[in-house]
């Protein structure tokens, strides 16, 4: 199906303006496209990979997100644990 619309555009990753064809058109050619993909995917992992590290510096906060009801005592020796870990860092 061909369609004779002509819309001015600005790509999302190079902001050069170019003529596109559609109306959900993002990226000036293959080229942005693949290369924000990557820098999409690139990022992911990154932020991935900082929230792992900051789970395994507070593994008791993961813990207590972790769980949907805590009893008075798991909370308080929760915070106690934390207490002595911000003393210690």
């Amino acid at each position: 199906m061909s369609t004779n619309i002509m819309i001015k555009r600005i790509c999302e990753f190079c902001q050069n303006e170019f003529i596109a064809k559609t109306t959900k058109t993002q990226y000036c050619g293959l080229k942005c496209s693949s290369r924000a993909y990557k820098a999409r995917t690139r990022q992911s992992k990154i932020d991935q990979s900082n929230k792992q590290t900051e789970m395994a510096k507070n593994p008791f906060l993961e813990a207590v997100r972790v769980k949907d009801f805590r009893s008075i005592k798991q909370a308080g020796s929760f915070w106690n644990k934390q207490k002595y870990y911000l003393q210690i860092s």
